[in-house]
């Protein structure tokens, strides 16, 4: 008996330690694809939300106590250009690290995308830190979301 709890246990750790395993990006752009992209200041008294899906963009910028706050809709070509973007820069390999222990009032940018039950996660935000070795991609996504973005919502980045 203890012999099977210690190999569950043994086999338990083990597949924690191999992490977790990003889904591959569809050739297609899935109808139902979300993207949630979110800039935190850390300290300062700015932050940017960006919600894309199928029916609705929603933009949302605070800085400095002002907020500027608008909806609309992208076109299929503006929601294949994001999706190209996202595959030409391999977002779903982007890497990033959790620091251990405390990272004080550190802001940074994290972008979620999600389809059917799938999800992929990147930060660089707070404790998350990109791999230098994907850091020219991971700009290229952010950079791309934003201003794309920005620029419909008739909003300077």
């Amino acid at each position: 008996m203890k012999k099977t709890y210690f190999i569950a246990f043994s086999l338990f750790v083990f597949l924690l330690s191999c992490g977790q395993k990003n889904p591959d990006l569809p050739t297609k752009r899935p109808d139902d694809l979300v993207i949630d992209y979110h800039v935190d200041g850390g300290m300062m008294d700015y932050s940017v939300q960006i919600d894309v899906s199928a029916d609705s963009c929603h933009f949302r910028k605070r800085e400095d106590g002002k907020v500027v706050e608008k909806r609309f809709k992208l076109s299929i070509a503006e929601r294949d250009s994001l999706y190209t973007l996202l595959q030409k820069n391999s977002f779903n390999k982007i890497k990033y690290n959790t620091e251990k222990g405390t990272v004080y009032d550190r802001g940074g940018v994290s972008v979620t995308i999600g389809w059917d039950k799938n999800k992929i996660i990147v930060s660089d935000a707070q404790s998350n830190f990109v791999q230098e070795k994907w850091y020219e991609q991971w700009r290229a996504v952010t950079e791309g979301i934003d201003g794309m973005i920005s620029r419909k919502a008739g909003v300077k980045n």
